[in-house]
């Protein structure tokens, strides 16, 4: 039996780190077994009771237990092989952490599997960790693209802001309506100050050039708002600047950002933007969409004057979806693999029927041949769900040792797909 006391590797030396690590390794090989309650506890997580011989999954809300079975039918019986061997300890530095004797971790039951992706899913989340290579594996949340073959995919739009990926077309119009105060016809126009009546907020929303927003002196930085009142999905935004007489009052240094309900989220930067013209538009266009109920442009400098001056603000109806197809890029394979399970965080946006909208494959030969998987739900997580294609054969592909995994989304139908585990064995 093995549990571990708050599921996080502490940063620390090769030494302590090696314990750490075994007993988390176990803890997750044997469901966090014991007749205890597990200290520590996460959404979906399992624990495996030994004196009641059942086996409970954590609740989404985390504060309650489901039974999902006596053990011997859950979790069938592992093979005394499937345990953990000490980690390889090289200049006090752990270079690789193995299951003993030199077998992968696809190898052990489904639900070690299923448990032990959704943890490094979880922990590489939270910590904002990119591409993660194991033995027999790989992990990925899309900190950033080293992980995926841009060339070989298409269509795909990436979001640094939102660390996924999501197939979508051009820019729509103006997602507000036409402003004719400051909460009329609907949703908020607010700013981090106002220089009048005159010169309200809501006058950059009204979709009038005579009209402007302008701040009060020295108010830097500083922000105009608008509030949807619910989720509205964004790709792009402009921003209209003052006339002639005033063009020293053009935002310099700005932000587009989108409140997550706890805080603010950069969705696009700009910086020493000058040489504005009189009441001169500037578009700019979101590497992926942005899905908020607020957004807000941040400016922290103007082009030389003390008020902020701007003519129109207007937030960019994010375009329509369209199919695309990821593609990782290749990991080695110390054998030739021929079995595999593929992981994947999803977000729905539209309604997606798994298999028909949303396809999955592997391959082994550097993607020249794909063997498709058979996607089900495994679990929900606080955003989208955990999808899984368990024992995908690959034997019948020519032999290799460069692994891919390929995703595809289909129907033009609107979906994230904000990471991928893939192990093979």
């Amino acid at each position: 039996m093995a549990q571990h006391n708050d599921l996080i590797i502490d940063d620390q030396t090769g030494s302590d780190f090696l314990p750490d690590i075994n007993s988390i390794l176990m803890a997750i090989l044997t469901q966090n077994s014991g007749n205890d309650e597990p200290p520590a506890t996460v959404p979906f997580m399992y624990w495996a009771e030994p004196d009641t011989d059942t086996l409970w999954q954590r609740n989404a809300a985390n504060d309650g237990w489901v039974n999902k079975g006596g053990l011997s039918t859950a979790l069938g019986v592992l093979a005394s092989k499937n345990t953990v061997s000490t980690a390889e300890i090289d200049d006090g530095a752990v270079t690789s952490a193995k299951l003993s004797p030199s077998i992968s971790l696809a190898s052990t039951d489904q639900v070690a599997r299923k448990s032990i992706a959704l943890l490094q899913f979880n922990q590489m989340a939270q910590n904002n960790y990119t591409l993660q290579n194991k033995d027999d594996g790989v992990t990925d949340v899309f900190a950033d693209e080293s992980g995926v073959d841009t060339g070989a995919s298409t269509n795909q739009s990436y979001s640094a802001a939102g660390d996924y990926y999501e197939g979508i077309g051009p820019v729509g119009t103006d997602a507000i309506p036409t402003m004719t105060g400051a909460s009329a016809p609907s949703g908020t126009a607010s700013a981090s100050s106002e220089y009048d009546a005159s010169y309200s907020a809501w006058k950059a929303f009204d979709n009038n050039s005579t009209n402007d927003f302008v701040s009060l002196a020295n108010d830097i930085p500083g922000w105009i708002e608008y509030d949807f009142g619910i989720a509205t999905a964004i790709g792009g935004y402009t921003v209209t600047g003052p006339p002639a007489a005033n063009l020293t009052r053009a935002p310099k240094d700005f932000k587009l950002q989108g409140w997550n309900g706890s805080s603010w989220v950069d969705l696009d930067t700009q910086t020493n933007v000058t040489g504005w013209t009189d009441k001169q538009k500037r578009s700019y266009t979101l590497i992926g969409s942005a899905n908020y109920a607020k957004y807000r442009l941040y400016i922290t400098s103007l082009n030389g004057d003390v008020y902020l001056h701007i003519n129109e603000f207007e937030l960019l109806a994010a375009g329509d979806a369209v199919n695309m197809t990821i593609q990782s890029a290749a990991f080695a394979a110390d054998t030739v693999p021929t079995e595999m399970d593929l992981f994947i965080w999803q977000e729905d946006i539209d309604a997606i029927t798994l298999n028909t909208d949303l396809k999955a494959y592997v391959s082994r030969d550097n993607g020249a041949t794909w063997t498709q998987g058979t996607l089900v739900e495994e679990f929900s997580a606080p955003v989208g769900r955990i999808l899984s294609a368990l024992d995908v054969d690959i034997s019948a592909q020519p032999s290799g040792t460069s692994v891919k995994w390929k995703i595809e989304t289909l129907n033009t139908k609107a979906q994230r797909i904000r990471g991928v585990d893939l192990q093979w064995s």
